[in-house]
Parts: structure tokens; sequence; C-alpha cells
């Protein structure tokens, strides 16, 4: 189980739970100071509401629960939890940055992953919907979903270099998500040489557990790299796509040449687990207003302090 949160920065309403506790002890204590100086005490506790050698305790605790409730709604929670699935709906996103003409792979990294794409589709279950996107700075829908092999195939062989600068991970995810219907179990398997150059992981790991991905990430390339055509080094960013994987509960694999990366996109077709995100916010905001109505009732008992 996993939780995230879309506005993290309003956990520091949290830093008032300290303040609450300080503000309720300072009170009591200048509360029985004043007390002492009268002799009846049950004339004063009767006339000032105060039941004296109680700490309010129970009061103090629901005050304190009702801040952490209040503070992680408005921080915007998800609990990320892992179900089996019985069949996966899959979008092959394939890198087509420039940096994919290295040919630290024969007889290089593109026409490998097309290879190595289309041998998926044709080991894919019959029934199995596939789509088909390439990626450099921007997405292209090279294929919708559909479970039409040879459409697929046809898709795949006409992917090529693009010219487009970047290689946005983001944005291909956006794509990929707006291709699966409601209520498909989805995987993305994004065949890449991880070298991204717009946005952040982070943004696009947070963006997948949001809309219940799964990313399965494939390496394309050696980790001591090569040189395209243009000249340009270009090694494999292992960490970038280990961590899309291991945080999506995908699989993550390395392929330095044609048979690992046939062997590594096969493995995806084996996949049982999905991600499935729960919205915690509305749940908390009801919480939150029954502890806060729970807090007003006691308050306004004639019996305030319970110990």
């Amino acid at each position: 189980m996993i939780f995230t949160f879309e506005n993290p920065k309003y956990l520091a309403v949290l830093l008032v739970i300290p303040l609450l506790i300080f503000v309720h002890f300072y009170s009591l204590k200048r509360h029985t100071e004043r007390s002492l100086k009268f002799a009846n005490f049950d004339a004063i506790s009767r006339i000032s509401g105060i039941q004296f050698f109680s700490k309010n305790i129970t009061l103090l605790y629901l005050s304190v629960i009702f801040v952490v409730v209040l503070s992680l709604a408005s921080s915007g929670l998800h609990m990320n939890i892992v179900k089996s699935a019985s069949s996966f709906s899959f979008v092959v996103a394939i890198d087509s940055s420039q940096s994919m003409e290295t040919e630290d792979i024969v007889p290089n990294r593109m026409e490998a992953a097309k290879s190595a794409a289309k041998l998926f589709v044709d080991e894919a279950p019959i029934s199995t919907d596939i789509g088909i996107i390439s990626f450099s700075g921007v997405p292209f829908i090279e294929h919708e979903m559909t479970s039409n092999k040879a459409a697929l195939k046809s898709s795949i062989d006409r992917i090529s270099i693009s010219r487009v600068g970047g290689t946005n991970i983001m944005n291909a995810m956006i794509a990929a998500s707006s291709m699966f219907s409601d209520g498909d179990t989805k995987a993305v398997i994004l065949i890449t040489d991880g070298q991204i150059s717009v946005d952040t992981i982070e943004a696009v790991i947070k963006y997948a557990n949001q809309n219940e991905i799964v990313i399965n990430t494939i390496g394309v390339g050696s980790v001591e790299g090569g040189q395209n055509q243009l000249g340009y080094f270009s090694s494999l960013d292992e960490n970038s796509l280990k961590s899309m994987a291991f945080e999506t509960q995908g699989n993550y694999a390395i392929a330095d040449n044609s048979q690992d990366l046939d062997s590594a996109i096969l493995q995806d077709l084996k996949i049982t687990k999905r991600r499935v995100g729960v919205d915690m916010t509305y749940p908390l905001i009801f919480l939150a207003t029954l502890i806060f109505i729970l807090i007003f009732v006691l308050m306004n008992l004639r019996y305030q302090n319970i110990p």
C-alpha cells in the first residue's frame, strides 16, 4: 500500500498540533492558578464550568485528530493498493527521439524496439486490446486500441525517428491514458533509452498512480552508451526506468541486444497485478466534519470536562 499526495504542501497544517497541545496545557495551568485563590472549588467550578483536576484529554485528542484528518484531506491523499488482474489492455510506447538512432544495439535502438513491439503483438492473446504510440518531444498515436494484429504491426513499421527534440515521457503517459476505455486494466510498455529531458520522473509516477496505470519499462541500449548519427553520445538512464516500474508495480528490464529486448517485452504479458488508486479526500472531509460536530457537542455539555 502506497500513499500519494496531490498537494503535499498542505501537510504543513500538522505543525499546528504542537501549538495546540501547548495552548491546551498552558490554559489549563492558568485556570488552575486562578482557581487556587478561592477556597470553595465547587462554587467556582459551577460558575466557570471548570472541573478541577481534569485535563480535558478527550477533547485534546479529538482536536489533534481533527487537525490531522483535515490536513490529509487538504493535501489530496490517495491510497494506492495492489490487486490481482485477470487481463490487461496495453499501450506500447516507443521512444522515437534522436537518441534511439544509437547503434549500440544492432542495427540500432529504434529498429530493435520496433521488432520487439511486433513480437509482442504476435504473442499477445487474440482478444487483447493494444494501442501503439511513438513519442519524442511530443507523442503521436500511431494506432488506437485494437486487437487487429496486422493493423498494429503495420503501424509499428511506420514509426520513424522524430525530428522534434526532447523525450517527453509525461506527455506519452497522458496520451496513453486517453486511449484506454473506462474499466480497462491499464498497462503501458515503455520502450526507451530513458534519457528524459522534459518534466520529471516523479511527475510521471504521480500521474500513473492517480490514473491506475502500470508502467513496464524496457531500457534499450547499454549502460555504457554509444554515439548516434548526429555525433551525440547517449547512455541508458537506468535509474529513471527502474523508479517508474517499481513505483507503479510494473516490470523493469534492460536490453543491450535484440534477444534480451524480445524476452523482456514478452515477460510483460505475464503481469498479474495492477495498482488501484483510491481518492481519500471526500471520506476524510466527512470524517473531519463528524469530529468537529463531536467536539462542539462535548464542549457544550453541562459536564464539559471528560477525563
